[in-house]
């Protein structure tokens, strides 16, 4: 029988730098450990700039392209703001079917084409639709990574072996 399991684990970060694990590393507060992370436990992860989701030119349909205005820091801002009503107190079943239902502390938005579900814990959530929510803009953004996400995949079966982007590791590809 074929095992499909991948049995192979990150390289643990390095420890012989130091960095305070009470806060996030990047490249302005550590710069030293951020790149030391990129080239070991987290190789292979690209970082691309905010700038990118302003340079919209896909459509809300993953099926057409077209070109569309760019959006701007204040459109994506608003819309994000603007799905405040959609999120959802997640209920689970922690002890199994027929057992109590309890709320828990997060509190989820599940956005997609009409009819998508996402089922978590034994419960299913519906999702809201995102042509419409936030003015489909949160919609064209996702039209915009699943784009970005094709170049990175791209370069990354195209990848030698020196990182994404060219050299060891990382990069802003």
């Amino acid at each position: 029988m074929v095992s499909n399991t991948v049995t192979a684990y990150p390289h643990p970060f390095p420890a012989s730098i130091p960095f305070d694990s009470t806060t996030f590393i990047s490249p302005r507060s550590n710069p030293r450990a951020y790149e030391a992370a990129l080239s070991s436990c987290h190789l292979g992860v690209v970082v691309d700039p905010a700038s990118s989701c302003l340079d919209v030119n896909v459509s809300t349909s993953t099926s057409t392209s077209t070109s569309t205005p760019p959006l701007t820091h204040g459109e994506i801002l608003t819309a994000l703001q603007s799905l405040s009503p959609f999120y959802q107190t997640d209920l689970t079943q922690p002890f199994g079917l027929f057992t109590k239902v309890s709320k828990t502390y997060v509190r989820r938005c599940l956005l997609g084409d009409p009819g998508t579900t996402y089922k978590y814990l034994g419960l299913r959530m519906f999702s809201s639709d995102w042509t419409s929510a936030a003015g489909g803009v949160i919609a064209r953004l996702n039209g915009l990574m699943e784009v970005r996400a094709a170049g990175h995949l791209r370069s990354y079966a195209n990848w030698g072996g020196g990182g994404p982007g060219g050299g060891g590791g990382g990069g802003t590809g």
